[in-house]
């Protein structure tokens, strides 16, 4: 395990995943022993709480448990210390975290087919409202933590429900108190498309403007 650890503070920045996820400020504190052993358990720590941190920010719709330990291990590609304090039988850190972002996207699909989620993913009370559903279109785990975060923070927008979610798109019923088309226009100057179907609408990148 500690052998991990050390290898992952010297990995080159092309060996790291082109989708890496990154979680920054996760503060860890510990005591045993010795100061070694207290920094390895904070590290260990460190891990666990990187990734509920990732999850709680970028995929608030997975319900618990998180995965164990090793796998958690398993999915940083990368992890730096930014400040560190250690005394004879005492560690305490701040750390980045990187995380394979292909691992994390099959973690999230994989509980989202588990029964006990399917059974609760996107029940939202979205309260009074123009509730709609939008089918978003994407090419990778990156490209979809930007527009959900964009559809949240977009304007009217008062909540946001994941219905569904596999690697090329994603089901959202969403709550907005305004009109339509200052959506529309809104998705339009960040280089979406926001159009009308059958079933509820479809967002989509505009490709046409892609450099």
């Amino acid at each position: 395990m500690k052998f991990l650890y050390w290898f992952s503070l010297f990995l080159i920045p092309g060996m790291l995943q082109a989708q890496a996820l990154t979680v920054s400020g996760i503060q860890v504190s510990a005591t045993a022993d010795s100061s070694a052993a207290a920094r390895d358990k904070a590290l260990d720590k460190a891990h666990d709480l990187a990734f509920e941190r990732l999850v709680d920010q970028n995929f608030p719709e997975v319900s618990a448990p998180l995965p164990p330990h090793d796998k958690i291990v398993d999915m940083v590609s990368n992890f730096s210390i930014d400040r560190e304090k250690a005394t004879a039988k005492s560690y305490t850190a701040s750390l980045t975290f990187q995380f394979d972002g292909t691992q994390v996207q099959d973690w999230v699909l994989q509980r989202n087919r588990s029964p006990e989620h399917t059974s609760n993913i996107g029940i939202t009370n979205l309260g009074r409202g123009m509730d709609f559903k939008i089918k978003v279109s994407y090419d990778s785990l990156e490209e979809w933590q930007q527009i959900k975060k964009e559809v949240e923070g977009a304007f009217g927008v008062q909540k946001v429900a994941t219905l569904s979610l596999s690697p090329q798109s994603a089901m959202l019923e969403v709550k907005y108190a305004e009109d339509i088309q200052k959506l529309q226009k809104y998705f339009n100057d960040k280089g979406w498309i926001l159009t009308s179907q059958e079933e509820g609408w479809s967002l989509s990148r505009d490709k046409g403007r892609r450099s």
